[in-house]
């Protein structure tokens, strides 16, 4: 549990300088026909990147200095490391918990006196850390993101047994994989969000009775955007069979980075996943119930690329790092760490998503009666929820954005075994997400 320290008045220069990570991307070509198998799907996201971490050089190092005044009022977190491996790229050892804020920043502070300047905002970091201090769970993970620039506006956690739980990815991704179904169908299939897919069986069970689609028995329905708002397993278990393929649901994988390393301040789990080639296992995965695991800080960026144009930004905490004398040794430079999707698509998929808070598996958190509890504040979002191994118990999932004409902030919630309504993952996000709104921090 991280606490702010207020610092004094010292005034503080800052100078915008050179780059960490930073990507060229080429712009998307045309859309892709609308046909599902894979040979016939173009490369739509073609692109070249330049990525790189380094310790910029700096012509005028003086311009970029903290006084030493404000160095010596800045609380030494005592487990704090930087390191620099062969490719100058930092790394912190552990995510600060022991903060100071001065003038709206906040700051910490190794032994050896280098001085780390965050992206946390202050208020909001301090309201997350108040609402999952009082979350009743085993485990509980929060992350806010800025989806333009990947900037983590707050993140906290609480774990019995894990180093970090913003960090770790062995939380099974549950519905939350239905985005990524999803994303691919509106992309490579003919379905729209108002198109009627059947179906039979209850809202989410999925077994080998139900999974096939049968024109005689599938007595029941649903619309595309209905069914991502509940959740409806048997549903995708047909969008996958009927509209996809093992082969494209790989390559929309590698487009959400799973199974690869994202670039992080600190080390980050690699968020895995597996898609089966026969027809019950896809069924299965596309619907959620696969080997997916993923990590809130992932779950962040993900959700940050449907609220960004199908741009996944990197994300990071780490803004500056001032050496002992105050001089800048290292500055970061937003950048997009994958083109998961066509911005038409991500559009589609961000208004689609909105369902859920307002008659779907959130409505119970962001709706009272028919009102929606933060009045004109219009949020998206989608859940997840499965039994884990790593750690064991029921995982609980939100991920969310808003405002959704004009997303401002993304959340990525995760929560073990909650003990009480209050701390389910929706509830937390519309708190998080009332707090925002009312520190007009999701204003243009």
């Amino acid at each position: 549990m991280s606490f702010i320290i207020k610092a004094g008045t010292i005034l503080l220069f800052l100078i915008a300088a050179g780059g960490s990570l930073y990507i060229q991307e080429k712009p998307a070509p045309p859309p892709p026909a609308k046909v599902a198998p894979l040979s016939l799907l173009p490369e739509t996201l073609k692109k070249e990147v330049v990525a790189y971490r380094h310790v910029a050089p700096y012509a005028d190092t003086s311009s970029f200095t903290l006084k030493p005044e404000l160095i010596k009022q800045i609380q030494v977190d005592d487990d704090l490391v930087i390191f620099s491996n062969k490719q100058s790229a930092i790394r912190l050892s552990e995510i600060p918990d022991v903060l100071t804020e001065h003038e709206g920043t906040l700051y910490s502070r190794t032994n050896e006196n280098y001085v780390v300047e965050l992206s946390l905002v202050p208020g909001l970091q301090t309201y997350v850390e108040n609402v999952i201090k009082n979350v009743r769970a085993t485990h509980v993970g929060a992350v806010a993101m800025n989806p333009q620039t990947g900037e983590i506006l707050a993140m906290a956690a609480r774990s019995h047994d894990l180093d970090h739980a913003v960090t770790h990815a062995g939380y099974p991704a549950a519905s939350l994989f239905k985005i990524v179904t999803s994303s691919a169908a509106l992309e490579l299939s003919d379905l729209k969000p108002v198109s009627e897919i059947h179906y039979r069986g209850g809202t989410y069970t999925l077994n080998r009775v139900n999974y096939k689609p049968h024109p005689l028995r599938d007595n029941r329905s649903l619309t595309f955007r209905s069914a991502l708002a509940k959740s409806c397993n048997p549903v995708f278990s047909r969008i996958a069979l009927g509209h996809l393929n093992a082969e494209i649901l790989e390559q929309y994988i590698r487009r959400f980075h799973f199974n690869q390393e994202v670039p992080f301040d600190v080390d980050l789990m690699t968020s895995s996943a597996s898609i089966p080639t026969e027809e019950y296992g896809l069924g299965r995965t596309a619907a959620g119930f696969g080997a997916v695991t993923l990590s809130p800080v992932q779950a962040a960026a993900l959700i940050a690329s449907i609220a960004n144009k199908g741009r996944m930004p990197a994300p990071y905490f780490a803004q500056r790092i001032f050496t002992a004398t105050g001089s800048l040794l290292y500055q970061h430079k937003p950048g997009i760490l994958e083109r998961t999707l066509l911005p038409e698509t991500a559009d589609t998929l961000r208004t689609m998503m909105e369902e859920t808070v307002l008659s779907g598996t959130s409505r119970s958190a962001f709706m009272k009666r028919s009102r929606p509890i933060l009045n004109n504040l219009r949020v998206s979002g989608k859940t997840g929820t499965l039994t884990g191994s790593n750690p064991r118990g029921l995982t609980r999932w939100f991920v969310g954005l808003a405002p959704v004409e004009a997303p401002r902030m993304v959340v990525a919630i995760v929560v073990v075994n909650p003990r009480s309504r209050s701390s389910n993952p929706s509830y937390l996000a519309q708190k998080i997400y009332g707090f925002a709104n009312s520190a007009n921090l999701l204003a243009p």
